[in-house]
């Protein structure tokens, strides 16, 4: 058993080490890689690299990769300079910031040049502060993983500021991950370290660290000026007190008085209800409730079929015309009465004949809707919504201006360039307190909608895991320090989601509306808590009221206690719904709007100290081209 085990690892590594040759460069080696670092006492580092190449092939030159994040932000390299030691002269070259890594492309793009070629590169990197509270360290990749080529031999001098212990100092060598240091030798000196490596091949490096004392380094550049942040913790506490104060001003206002009704207020349709429940929001479900409310004043019935389908039969409805249009309320009511049977034949339309038909219909009858409360029957007050919403645009704009320096900083891009996932991510969180909770109290919540809140917290939050993970790999935690990188910009986030989330309930009532609303709210209650003897009057006055109140109950998404009080009743369905099926509020329900969104679809348009190799800072790698 053991046998087969070995022969299977090594086969493993054999296949693993032809793949790192299938990348591999083959148009150029690296004869010697020679790398001096002197590090001074604010933990920045003066590096030369000599790179004595030789092309097998003619190219332009060498490019280099140097990454710029450590320590979970990004860190600042200055002083580039790069030229021929043998004389002096500078090469051409380019410089680009991708994401957290400087590319410097070395030659000329008009020229190339073969066989034997030497480039010096100097830099300086800004190590800044690690983070760490327990100890200081040098952390640093000699020699990057990410060459595509083989190096016959590196050699190092690493020349350190103050003294320190030897014994905790370590060169690692070989792949990305790799502890060991086969092939390389190295010795201390005083404050200097000096060693060699030979033999590395493609994506292979080599990684020195060394643990020092706390307070080590002194004066180390700080990754952002905490000033930004407190600006943001100002600005975010005005608003809020602000925002506090006009919520209370507006109190007596937008606060919800239920009056007992046993009917709706008004005589409203169940359309126009739920636009006045919904605070002025009216969704497809909404006016799906006209087509059972048309039902039950006989305007026409429902039926429901079984037809075969891929996977057994399943239900499909059709609508009968059973009274003229002429008996329907005039306005939009009738227009749209009128619309959904003109795409049928005698008087029977099936939801087949109103896909990508009927959607302009009620878009038409939607804002037909919103027009009849405008002006002195407007809901919400205009000013005030104006008011709340450029109010949160200020707070989302100034915060996304001042938090951009750490996304800047951690994701080593430009501060415009910073700006664009600022504002993405704090445009999600300007949606999350409408994800966990209804943005109105007083309102039940649907279950697709808690669902939908549910699944979209889950990616939220394991979209957040992610970039966690990316901020902090390669962390010590138990040694870390969460200094401003992490806790100051958490506390703003926490006081911009309040911030928004207060913002949000925000609101003011037209005197129109609150009247409205107080009946409305009434008669909500009463068909959700109805007691047994107060429905068995209504019934004995008007034998139709069950049903001629199930199109509210839709709208108030309660049909399931409606169809308690049906079974408690000893209630039979409707004989405007025709089905093989005992009738259930509910289901019904949801077979309507099943049928409605089908009905209500628009075209779709087509288109289409240890330490690890690669663990520290700096390094990278780079080829030719």
């Amino acid at each position: 058993m053991k046998k087969w085990f070995w022969k299977g690892l090594i086969a493993i590594c054999m296949i693993l080490a032809m793949q790192a040759a299938a990348f591999a460069d083959q148009t150029y080696t690296i004869k010697n890689y020679d790398v001096k670092v002197d590090v001074e006492e604010d933990n920045t580092y003066t590096i030369r690299e000599t790179i004595h190449v030789y092309f097998t092939q003619a190219r332009h030159g060498i490019y280099r990769n140097i990454p710029l994040r450590q320590y979970g932000y990004t860190h600042k390299i200055s002083g580039v300079r790069v030229y021929d030691p043998s004389t002096g002269l500078s090469y051409p070259y380019e410089m680009s910031h991708t994401g957290s890594e400087l590319t410097l492309r070395i030659g000329d793009p008009d020229a190339y040049v073969a066989g034997d070629q030497t480039y010096r590169i100097e830099y300086v990197y800004d190590g800044g502060d690690d983070r760490i509270r327990a100890y200081d360290e040098f952390y640093f990749n000699l020699v990057g993983t990410e060459w595509d080529t083989s190096i016959d031999q590196m050699s190092f001098t690493v020349t350190m500021p103050k003294d320190f212990d030897a014994v905790k100092a370590n060169l690692t060598a070989g792949s990305l991950g790799s502890t060991g240091s086969q092939n390389a030798q190295w010795h201390v000196e005083g404050r200097v370290i000096q060693g060699m490596a030979a033999g590395l091949k493609p994506y292979q490096g080599v990684t020195l660290a060394i643990e020092l004392p706390q307070g080590y380094y002194e004066g180390v550049s700080q990754p952002i000026n905490l000033l930004w942040i407190f600006l943001l913790y100002g600005f975010l506490i005005l608003v809020g007190i602000g925002v506090f104060v006009l919520r209370s001003r507006n109190f007596n206002s937008s606060r919800i008085v239920p009056v007992l009704s046993f009917y709706p207020p008004d005589e409203l349709n169940p359309a126009e209800l739920a636009y006045v429940y919904g605070e002025e929001q009216l969704g497809n479900e909404s006016i799906a409730s006209l087509i059972v409310y048309w039902a039950s004043k006989g305007y026409l019935r429902i039926v429901e079929e079984e037809k075969p389908g891929l996977f057994g039969n399943k239900e499909e409805i059709y609508f009968e015309q059973l009274a003229d249009a002429a008996q329907v309320p005039a306005g939009y009511e009738r227009s749209l009465f009128l619309d959904l049977f003109a795409y049928g034949l005698g008087g029977v339309v099936h939801v087949d004949d109103l896909k990508n038909k009927f959607y302009e219909d009620l878009n038409v009858s939607r804002e037909m809707i919103r027009d009849r409360y405008r002006d002195d029957r407007e809901i919400l007050e205009n000013k005030t919504q104006y008011g709340v919403l450029g109010l949160g645009f200020l707070v989302f704009a100034v915060s996304t201006l001042l938090l951009a320096p750490f996304t800047q900083v951690l994701l080593g891009l430009p501060f415009w360039g910073a700006m664009i996932p600022t504002a993405i991510g704090l445009l999600i969180l300007w949606l999350i307190p409408y994800a966990i909770a209804a943005r109105r109290s007083g309102k039940r919540v649907k279950r697709g909608a808690a669902i939908f809140r549910m699944v979209f917290l889950v990616f939220l939050f394991g979209q957040m895991g992610f970039v966690f993970r990316f901020l902090f790999q390669g962390f010590d935690l138990k040694n870390m320090t969460f200094s401003a990188l992490f806790i100051y910009p958490l506390i703003a986030i926490i006081l911009y989601v309040l911030v928004m989330f207060v913002l949000g309930k925000v609101k003011r009532y037209t005197p129109f509306a609150q009247d409205l609303l107080n009946r409305t709210h009434g008669f909500k209650n009463f068909l959700e808590t109805a007691k047994l003897d107060r429905l068995h009057m209504l019934f004995d006055e008007n034998p139709t009221y069950f049903y001629d109140m199930l199109p509210y109950a839709m709208i108030f998404g309660i049909t399931e206690i409606w169809d308690d009080y049906m079974t408690m009743m000893a209630l039979e369905g409707p004989d405007w719904y025709v089905s093989n099926r005992p009738f259930h509020a509910h289901y019904m329900m949801s077979t309507v709007n099943h049928s409605f969104t089908q009905m209500s679809a628009a075209p779709q348009s087509s288109s289409s100290g240890g330490g690890s190799v690669g663990g520290g800072g700096g390094g990278g790698g780079g080829g030719a081209w």
